[in-house]
Order: structure tokens, then C-alpha cells, then sequence
């Protein structure tokens, strides 16, 4: 949120209104966006909106922390993760291992944790997709390995960006020109990887 305006709002609705049908959650889209204009400001901050499954909306914001520009430090997790967990295909409050291994990776001062499913592909960040930076095009991993397709990775699709899906192992990510984790709350944050 910026300046009363929600960054690639469609897209957030489009992902919470799939997710409401495949679960069986109402979705109101007029009240979700009324309930959002009223908590609209002028500052740029983190939104979070929860939608129960009776369709009880609850919103919060928190400030944004200015990161700087220098890349951030990532690890990966030694625990793998299946590509046959539905919840990793939706944005939801089921994802007590993501939060976990962030929460310790923070601790030890990393910005973020990447995970591996249990066919050695790289899937996505704790909050972030993953796109590495080739010899003539930038590469994500396929939704199928078993990640969320965040909002800012369709953004990056649908704007033509020269973004390409791939199955990327750790030594893709490791030997990557450049690396970065994105989402739409921070866009593109250039990372390095802890070897």
C-alpha cells in the first residue's frame, strides 16, 4: 500500500478468489475492496488481509523497514519439502515450516530461507519466488515443483518481462550470474546465497 493505492491489487484478488472456490471459502469481492479502501492511507506499509471461511474479512498493516540496496543473505533449509502438499499452491496460514525456518534463519541474520522439494528442485523463498539471471533470459522455477505463484512472478509474466520457467537445482541457484527473491511487497531483492 502506497499512497491510498494497493500494488497489482487484481492480481491479489484473482489469487484470493481461486483460492476462496478451491477451498470452499465465501468471497465477497465488493466487500473485500470496501473494507480495503477503508483502510487506505498514505503511507507505504505491508497489508494483510485474512478471510475467514464464513467470509469475515480482517485487515492489518505494518510498517515497511527500508532494507537498503546491498544484496541480502540466503541459506537454504535442510528440510525438504513435497510437491504434493496442496498448501504450497495457495497462499494460506498453513505454512508453520515456512514460518519456522524463517524464524531461525532471521535469527541467525538471513533475510530469507530457500527450500528444495524431495526431487532436488528448488522451489521458493519462505515469502519470495526465485528467479536467477541467465546468459539471455531470467529463469523461475515451474509451479509444479511445488510453489506459490506469487503475485509479483505473474506480474513479471504478464509484463513481458524476459522471465522463463525452469527446473532449477541448488547448483543452478549457486551458480547463477545473479539471484533474486521476489514479491510484491518488495519487488526484486538481489540476494546471495551461503554456500
Amino acid at each position: 500500500l502506497q499512497d491510498h493505492k494497493y500494488y497489482l491489487l487484481d492480481l491479489h484478488l484473482k489469487r484470493l478468489r481461486e483460492s476462496s472456490e478451491y477451498f470452499g471459502f465465501r468471497y465477497d469481492e465488493e466487500k473485500i475492496i470496501e473494507t480495503l479502501k477503508n483502510n487506505c492511507g498514505r503511507e507505504k506499509c505491508r497489508v494483510r488481509l485474512l478471510l475467514s471461511k464464513n467470509g469475515e474479512i480482517t485487515v492489518t498493516k505494518s510498517k515497511l523497514d527500508d532494507i537498503g540496496s546491498d544484496p541480502k543473505l540466503v541459506k537454504f533449509s535442510d528440510i525438504r519439502v513435497n510437491p504434493n502438499n496442496i498448501f504450497y499452491y495457495h497462499k494460506t496460514t498453513n505454512r508453520n515450516l515456512y514460518d519456522q525456518e524463517l524464524k531461525k534463519a532471521r535469527e541467525e541474520g538471513y533475510f530469507d530461507i530457500l527450500f528444495i522439494n524431495d526431487k532436488d528442485e528448488v522451489t521458493e523463498g519462505a515469502i519470495s519466488n526465485i528467479v536467477i539471471k541467465g546468459e539471455n533470459a531470467y529463469y523461475t522455477p515451474p509451479v509444479k515443483s511445488g510453489l506459490l505463484n506469487g503475485v509479483f512472478r505473474q506480474h513479471l509474466f504478464e509484463s513481458n518481462f524476459p522471465v522463463i520457467e525452469k527446473i532449477l537445482k541448488k547448483e543452478d541457484i549457486l551458480n547463477a550470474k545473479k539471484i533474486y527473491l521476489i514479491n510484491s511487497v518488495r519487488g526484486m531483492t538481489e540476494v546471495i546465497v551461503k554456500k
